[in-house]
């Protein structure tokens, strides 16, 4: 049994789209396959070519949400039949804030030298509906601009990063160079609260907490024990062992799926890019056994169909 519930497209920061990831799902003989891009809600042609292919699938969308208590944003891929309209604006407004704050940090590095511009940065991209900082890190070191900008950040740095550790040093708002790079515009993330309120009140559901190995760190993990009573509470009804998830975390998840009688989805996150985080479409995680895998999607299906 093979199943692919998070992965990505070029719809937000995949490089592949609907068609390609259809294609390797029939290649490589996924039952199911949820593309969960960030804050945006399946398209409906993709789940007609995906039926007419063989593959099942739903509506899905993976959204960013905040732990106000915790001060900890994470993400939640949501499975359903039908999201409301207010879901829709929701997602939206983040789309919106996550544009503004990379339209203000191209604009920063420009003023300071960086080979970047709004235009081309667009043109690279060719999209503005999703957009993150990891789209800045690839552009920053493509072959448009990557002499001048690999020259640069030796300047200030002395070192030679690649893109991925430029996003970290420069673009996240808590490492060494951020301070002077990092733009911060104001914060905007629904509450986890307000959104599972949202994807509860339409017909039938499934809420995974995505990636908890990612979103909680190793240090973060009895905390995540000792916290998780409360999403159960506000109705997540499911928890995703990530595909790179260690075996401890995958004991965990499992432990809390039997304890609260959770649905286990599973797992890639796949983004096809160069990045360690994320792993190949549909490669398995070596703790979980295709039984397991057989038995989540089977219930999955009962939950949202039912």
């Amino acid at each position: 049994m093979k199943v692919d519930l998070h992965n990505h497209s070029v719809l937000s920061d995949g490089i592949k789209t609907y068609t390609d990831r259809i294609y390797q799902a029939r290649k490589l003989g996924l039952d199911f396959i949820a593309i969960t891009d960030h804050d945006i809600v399946s398209k409906e042609k993709f789940i007609r070519q995906a039926k007419e292919k063989g593959v099942e699938t739903c509506l899905w969308t993976e959204i960013t949400v905040r732990d106000y208590d915790i001060s900890k944003s994470l993400h939640i891929t949501a499975y359903s039949e039908y999201f409301s309209l207010e879901l829709y604006k929701i997602l939206e407004k983040t789309r919106n804030w996550r544009k503004d704050k990379i339209f203000s940090q191209i604009k920063h590095l420009r003023e300071n030298w960086f080979s970047i511009s709004r235009e081309n940065f667009i043109s690279f991209c060719w999209r503005e509906e999703s957009l993150n900082i990891f789209h800045i890190a690839n552009y920053m070191f493509s072959d448009w601009v990557k002499e001048d900008n690999i020259a640069k950040i030796s300047e200030i740095t002395w070192k030679k990063l690649d893109s991925l550790e430029f996003l970290k040093y420069f673009l996240r708002d808590s490492w060494e160079f951020s301070k002077f790079w990092c733009i911060k515009v104001p914060e905007y993330e629904p509450s986890i609260e307000q959104c599972v309120k949202e994807v509860i009140n339409n017909s039938n559901w499934i809420l995974s907490l995505a990636h908890p190995n990612f979103s909680f760190e190793r240090e973060w993990l009895q905390r995540f024990i000792e916290k998780f009573w409360s999403y159960v509470d506000m109705w997540i009804n499911a928890i995703e062992v990530n595909t790179k998830a260690s075996k401890i975390w995958v004991e965990t998840i499992l432990n809390l799926s039997k304890k609260y009688n959770l649905i286990v989805t599973f797992w890639s996150d796949s983004h096809s890019s160069k990045s360690q985080k994320h792993w190949k479409f549909w490669e398995m995680n070596p703790y979980i056994d295709s039984e397991l895998v057989k038995e989540q999607l089977k219930k999955f299906k009962t939950e949202l169909w039912r």
